[in-house]
């Protein structure tokens, strides 16, 4: 990592001193060691770091269970977009500095992370995921300050529900040409309690035997000037501290030095090994009064590109305490790599279909040889490399020197679920920007929100993850910051597709039933752009226009225009195709929660019926601070996927993959058209609760034209269970109605409202039949639909949602309380069942 030379307005201070002393601790509070909040989830704040949500142990729930905990016994964190601050004094603006620190992400987050010095960027890391092997991630960012003292600041930007960790943040003065050791001066650690045993881990070594921390008031370091800052190690008896050192140059001579010291009357041993050869092997006695710590140096030469350094204690006789401060290796050493690079972050594929992921290592990593990055599913059966090896992984060979640094591997999805993309091997480099997890939906449509990858570099061309584009030059994503998205309230989460002239996207759709009737869907506006240049829109189905819009003209300020279009499917597949043409200038067409569900004639148009639009909510699902296409939304509210959680923790919906959650006291509104003044409309939806919540069930409203037309408490349906399927009937008293669904549990308890499948029927029009599911015990489930059916329908079952075989169930219904009824055996395959008209 280059050096950095950050600015700083010059500040005072005046010392008077007949010496120069050691320089104090830079960094108070180092590894977040206080004050704890034993209650759960443990908010609260963190001494000495302004901005900071509290400290979590191993348990979490913010620091990741079954992630070492880096330093001591707690971690710092961050929840939401911020800032985490200290003020430093006591620097040398004519020196060298390293900042050290140790970072990780909760389960489910994704960040940007900026480290400032003053407000100028010294270090930086784009898509912080959680980390993949049970460390913290560590960087170390050399730079000079401009003044003795500065604000260092951690700022987290955040998608969704994401939390920054942080641990072992240290300080220390390094002059050029020394390879990076992890905490060289015991510093990361602050103060130990007691007489300064390490009960847990110590940032960036390994322990053996009685080791910890001490500053010149401790017992064990009770003598001797401290060489750097507060605090130095002891190893009590014979024992070990190691650390795998990195960026060697195979050949080249290297030097450690380290400061030692004895505990008043021991006469302890120092032995320094690198892989296993020793550096240095000296006795230590104690300096005594103030006087210096002696410096011990020894040579060795790099056999590999890492080497283990240990420092051990080896006298094993009698109570001998070995001090150790400073340690320094200095040499021609390599630069850091840079990351490799995965991604999409999100890949959504149906059940049968493919795409690609890309890997990128660094033209550094290839200038020292070839690379060799290997990848693979940790699911399989979900979604697996179309050119798996043998041994279930796939391998991508860089050359060295190679001028291409970006290769793709294609992916098929099977079965709805997630299936991460681990990488085994990571070709050489120290860390690993970005993840890849494979989402396989039974949603038609993919990536409705546009928010699959992030928006490529200004003006927003490039791919579009799970869509076919005409072309990628005048293509791409845009957020609000962008040219193209550049008037109007982006109407769902935060980024939209735009097309600019005359060009197309396109997708294959799966899962269509033939001969049933769909509704397409969508958001859209034009760049506020090049007078006189207004772009037409186009939508398509498998090349047969269902709709169109001509001389789109840019919304300037509020909500983008909504699209809605029909068409009946008449094969399993269809190419969905959205194209915009321009006949005179640069004109330009954004969008933005293409969505298609199924209805029937008739029905009253409700935007987003089945909150698809959205498409996959980064981390728990939360959209609260974004939009929802076609819904006002109040309180804490975002979309989960049917069954996976962690909302939608309990029973089916059923209908696609996506619900709504409304979490606490919460709302959504729509104003529906189309209607008759007087006449009885049906309103249908599907309700459930989050299971994890208060006993007693989540208390609702559903309203309409402020007009309640029920109010109760929605019980958790159970797991295996169909969603409560409500039906309420209104009278319109225009030719519009506010609809609106409330969660409303009091004292704005943790209460959370599943909703899902919304529809407007005239009273009187062939009403929608419910099919219901719920296991049993024993092995069985049931499966209930009204007596007062037609007749004719016939109940049939399928292993998949996809092209599958559709079987006719032969068990005959029983009539029980008003429902047909028929019990099948459950041997704990996933089957689905529907009633077909024949």
């Amino acid at each position: 990592m280059t050096p950095t030379t950050v600015p700083r307005t010059v500040r005072w201070a005046f010392f008077l001193s007949t010496a120069l002393p050691a320089l104090a601790g830079l960094v108070q509070n180092p590894s977040f060691e206080g004050p704890y909040n034993p209650t759960w989830p443990h908010y609260g704040s963190a001494d000495s770091w302004a901005g900071a949500n509290g400290t979590n142990d191993n348990t979490g729930p913010f620091h990741n269970t079954g992630t070492a905990v880096p330093d001591q016994g707690l971690v710092g964190f961050k929840q939401g977009s911020g800032s985490v601050t200290q003020d430093i004094s006591g620097l040398d603006p004519t020196k060298k500095y390293w900042l050290q620190y140790f970072y990780d992400a909760r389960a489910n987050s994704l960040l940007d992370l900026a480290v400032k010095w003053d407000d100028a960027v010294i270090d930086s890391v784009g898509s912080v995921i959680p980390s993949t092997t049970q460390t913290y991630r560590f960087r170390n960012v050399p730079f000079t300050p401009t003044a003795e003292s500065g604000r260092l600041e951690f700022s987290s930007a955040v998608t969704g529900d994401s939390t920054l960790l942080l641990d072992g943040v240290s300080i220390v003065q390094r002059d050029d040409g020394q390879a990076v050791v992890q905490n060289p001066s015991f510093e990361a650690s602050g103060d130990l309690p007691d007489t300064g045993v390490a009960t847990g881990p110590i940032a960036g070594w390994a322990i053996t035997g009685t080791v910890g921390i001490n500053t010149e008031a401790g017992p064990f370091a009770n003598n001797g000037a401290i060489p750097d800052q507060d605090h130095v190690l002891f190893i009590q008896q014979a024992g070990s501290v190691t650390q795998t050192i990195s960026g060697l140059i195979v050949g080249k001579p290297y030097t450690v030095a380290l400061s030692v010291n004895a505990r008043t009357g021991n006469t302890p041993q120092v032995l320094v090994t690198a892989n296993g050869t020793t550096v240095l092997e000296k006795a230590v006695t104690a300096a005594g009064g103030t006087t210096a710590y002696q410096t011990v140096t020894g040579t060795f030469n790099a056999d590999a590109e890492s080497t283990e350094l240990v420092i051990s204690q080896t006298v094993a006789d009698g109570d001998q305490t070995l001090l150790v401060d400073n340690v320094k290796i200095t040499g021609e050493a390599l630069a850091p790599l840079p990351p490799l690079i995965v991604g999409p972050s999100s890949l959504e594929l149906a059940p049968g279909s493919k795409d690609s992921i890309s890997i990128t290592v660094s033209k550094e990593r290839l200038a020292r040889g070839a690379s060799a990055v290997v990848l693979r599913s940790a699911n399989p059966g979900v979604a697996e490399f179309t050119e798996v090896g043998a041994e279930g992984s796939v391998t991508l060979n860089f050359p060295a020197g190679a001028d291409t640094t970006t290769l793709t591997a294609e992916i098929e999805g099977f079965a709805r679920g997630l299936a991460a993309i681990n990488v085994e091997d990571n070709g050489g480099h120290a860390e690993i920007q970005g993840s890849i997890a494979a989402n396989v939906v039974t949603s038609f449509v993919r990536n409705a929100s546009f928010e699959g990858s992030a928006v490529p570099a200004a003006p927003g061309y490039g791919a579009i993850s799970a869509w076919t584009q005409s072309s990628t030059q005048n293509t791409g994503l845009n957020n609000s910051a962008g040219p193209f998205a550049d008037n109007g309230d982006i109407p769902d989460r935060t980024q939209v597709a735009l097309m600019q002239g005359n060009n197309s996207i396109s997708q294959i759709i799966h899962g269509l039933t033939p001969g049933q009737r769909y509704w397409l869907q969508f958001a859209y506006n034009a760049r506020n752009c090049c007078e006189g240049a207004t772009p037409n829109l186009h939508a398509s189905i498998d090349n047969t226009v269902i709709g169109e819009v001509m001389a789109i003209e840019p919304v300037l300020s509020g909500p983008y225009r909504l699209f809605h279009a029909e068409f009946t499917a008449a094969a399993e597949m269809a190419e969905l195709k959205i194209s915009s043409d321009v006949s005179n200038g640069d004109g330009s067409v954004v969008l933005d929660g293409v969505s298609i569900v199924q209805r029937d004639a008739g029905e009253i148009v409700v935007m987003n019926p089945s909150f698809e639009a959205s498409g996959i909510a980064n981390g728990v699902g939360y959209i609260s601070a974004d939009r929802i296409l076609g819904w006002q939304m109040t309180g804490g509210y975002g979309v989960n996927v049917d069954e996976r959680g962690p909302f939608t923790d309990n029973g089916t919906a059923g209908a696609q993959d996506r619900v709504l959650f409304m979490q606490n006291a919460a709302s959504a509104t729509q104003t529906i058209s189309g209607l008759t003044a007087g006449k009885t409309y049906n309103l249908s939806f599907l309700l459930n609760a989050r299971n994890s919540d208060a006993a007693g069930g989540t208390p609702y409203q559903i309203v309409v034209d402020d007009i309640v037309l029920e109010e109760g408490v929605q019980d958790p349906v159970g797991a295996g269970s169909s969603y409560a399927d409500k039906l309420l009937s209104f009278v319109a008293g225009s030719d519009t109605a506010v609809i609106a669904f409330k969660s409303v549990p009091p004292n704005n308890e943790d209460q959370t409202l599943l909703l899902d499948d919304v529809r407007v029927t005239a009273a009187g029009a062939a009403a929608t039949v419910t099919l219901s599911i719920e296991s049993l015990a024993g092995n069985s489930v049931v499966l209930r639909w009204p007596a007062s059916a037609p007749a004719s329908l016939v109940l049939k079952t399928s292993t998949t949602l996809s092209g599958g075989v559709w079987d006719t169930v032969t068990t005959p219904p029983s009539v029980e309380n008003g429902q047909n009824t028929v019990v099948l055996p459950f041997n704990g395959t996933r089957r689905f069942y529907s009633l077909f008209q024949p």
